[in-house]
């Protein structure tokens, strides 16, 4: 009680006390580094500190902190401080990197069309929504094989991007109906341009 009649003092007799910027993500994911902005409202940055209920933080710059998120915690509780007295807190939840579903643009419940294929198909990977932007991946390159019904390779090649090239669409195109499209060995991009190779593997049945 004490702290906070101090804390309302203060701030009725000196101004706007610093606080988290509103609208930053309350989910951090183990493994990544979960970014922690500060409003300063015009608080010098070396008066201005957080602490968590565990991990270590680190400055970045004068209003942007970085915390490690490990495993073995669900929530962490941040604390802001100016000099001595908190300012700010906020609860953040610690979830695992979710494992993205690979999906082929036009698939009902794998199986899909030829006309959808020479369409708009393309392959990509659905995230939850709570995942930021800066974490999602594309595909940068593939393994297509079309394998008859019996079980006979009748195609391989890599893809470059996300669609089927030329060779694979000339391929299908005389494929017998029934065909399954394989696809692996794929290869994802960052938005900051970082390469890497996933052991996901989808088999989607072409209708006609």
């Amino acid at each position: 009680m004490i702290n906070i009649f101090v804390l309302f003092l203060i701030s009725s007799l000196t101004g706007n006390l610093p606080a988290f910027k509103v609208g930053s993500s309350d989910f951090a994911y183990i493994g990544l580094e979960y970014r922690i902005q500060v409003d300063l409202r015009g608080n010098p940055p070396e008066d201005i500190s957080v602490k968590t209920s565990y991990g270590n933080v680190y400055r970045r710059d004068d209003s942007t902190f970085v915390l490690s998120p490990m495993e073995g915690f669900n929530e962490v509780k941040v604390k802001l401080y100016c000099k001595r007295l908190i300012c700010d807190m906020k609860t953040v939840e610690i979830k695992k990197i979710p494992e993205p579903r690979l999906v082929l643009r036009g698939e009902t419940d794998g199986r899909i069309s030829r006309a959808a294929l020479a369409g708009e198909a393309k392959l990509y990977f659905e995230y939850p929504e709570t995942l930021p932007e800066e974490m999602k991946s594309r595909v940068y390159s593939f393994n297509l094989m079309l394998r008859d019904p019996s079980g006979i390779p009748l195609f391989s090649g890599q893809m470059r991007g996300d669609k089927l090239d030329k060779a694979a669409l000339d391929a299908l195109a005389k494929a017998p109906k029934g065909v399954v499209l394989v696809l692996n060995n794929i290869t994802t991009i960052t938005p900051g341009n970082a390469l890497t190779r996933q052991s996901t593997t989808r088999e989607i049945v072409i209708t006609d």
